[in-house]
């Protein structure tokens, strides 16, 4: 179902969580059905794609673009929930943990691809070298 036009009923959810499906054009559209569903009094989480630099590479907008995607900036972010009159409880910038993810799988992918046989690299050569990258 569309997030901006959802099959249930108004006011029937006390936490509506939302991982990276607010982030798109319509925007504004999919907030207004989220405060239709949620219980007055009842919690928004947000997980949302930010900008953190107002110049971001080309590529990442096209990939913006290519997605459908339209993220604030990572400063712009709460001023647009409280002008929306949802109340902050708590803000946490989770930004720095995906760099340390792909450093951390990095490791480990280094550490495993040690272990395949020779037959093995060449079957995942391409995987591996996307993975790589």
């Amino acid at each position: 179902m569309d997030f901006e036009r959802t099959d249930f009923s108004s006011r029937q959810f006390d936490l509506i969580f939302s991982q990276a499906s607010i982030t798109y054009f319509n925007r504004k559209k999919v907030i207004k059905e989220i405060k239709r569903i949620l219980k007055p009094n009842g919690f928004l989480c947000v997980g949302e794609i930010v900008k953190l630099h107002q110049n971001v590479p080309t590529f990442i907008n096209e990939i913006f673009n290519y997605s459908n995607l339209h993220p604030l900036q990572i400063d712009e972010l709460e001023k647009y929930y409280c002008e929306r009159n949802f109340i902050l409880i708590d803000s946490i910038d989770l930004s720095k943990t995906l760099t340390k993810f792909y450093q951390d799988y990095a490791i480990l992918l280094n550490s495993k691809s040690k272990n395949l046989s020779e037959s093995e690299k060449s079957f995942y050569k391409k995987i591996l070298s996307k993975i790589s990258h």
